[in-house]
């Protein structure tokens, strides 16, 4: 999958009604193929893996209370979802994701010069379900994520004569909603897309500056969102591999 942060409003809005066309159009069909090539069957498996990247570069930009004079950052991301139908239509799997960003920014706030560069990374396991609907090559899924995250940071901020060392370490955990639309190329090969949408999660993370315990600072995050972020529009490939069969003697 592909992690689209530079679609404009008229691709998303695009996507978005395709989406919700083929949507309808599979909902409102009455019959069943479970003869067909396409019908994902108890025992088939799912193979989707995933790629994204996200870059930023900006110059004399004006931010709420800040003037950034210059700024770079890139993140990237690789995950593997695998999955088992132990129903027909309906999977159970988990997905390995590994996250790394990087971010240099010199900005202007309260008449002070200040300049920080930071790196991270972060592993993400998240136990799934997928429900899918439709017949033939479209399908709509929805896929429901348990997660689990950890993810560490190194930031360091130079201001005038200062310098301060900021570590940071942050476990998530959560519930998170995935609904998606996958077009099957062959009986093996489907394009999928799917739009994240955040039910709930929580954070704790613990920072050290200057590797002082004693400037130890605790921050603790529970969030609520039920709102469609067209920004974490994944799009890829998911390879169907056919069902386990067992030979008889």
């Amino acid at each position: 999958m592909l992690f689209l942060s530079g679609m404009n409003g008229i691709n998303k809005v695009f996507f978005l009604g395709i989406f919700l066309f083929f949507g309808s159009y599979n909902m409102v069909l009455a019959q069943t193929e479970t003869d067909s090539i396409y019908f994902l069957r108890k025992g088939r498996l799912f193979i989707s893996p995933t790629f994204s990247v996200n870059n930023r570069i900006a110059e004399n930009e004006e931010q709420l209370l800040r003037f950034v004079e210059d700024q770079y950052k890139l993140e990237w991301n690789v995950d593997l979802n695998v999955g088992y139908f132990f129903k027909d239509n309906f999977s159970v799997g988990a997905q390995l994701s590994y996250e790394s960003f990087q971010e240099d920014i010199e900005y202007i706030a309260d008449s002070k010069e200040i300049e920080v560069k930071s790196f991270g990374r972060g592993i993400t396991f998240s136990p799934n379900i997928r429900n899918y609907f439709g017949l033939g090559k479209f399908k709509i899924f929805n896929q429901t994520n348990v997660d689990f995250a950890y993810s560490e940071e190194l930031s360091r901020v130079y201001s005038g004569d200062d310098e301060d060392k900021i570590r940071t370490k942050t476990i998530n955990y959560g519930i998170s909603i995935q609904p998606g639309l996958a077009l099957f190329m062959s009986d093996l090969v489907a394009v999928e897309a799917s739009l994240k949408l955040l039910g709930w999660e929580s954070s704790i993370s613990e920072s050290t500056t200057n590797d002082n315990e004693d400037e130890k600072s605790k921050v603790i995050k529970n969030d609520v969102n039920f709102s469609v972020d067209l920004l974490t529009l994944h799009i890829g490939i998911g390879i169907y591999l056919d069902q386990i069969k067992k030979h008889k003697r």
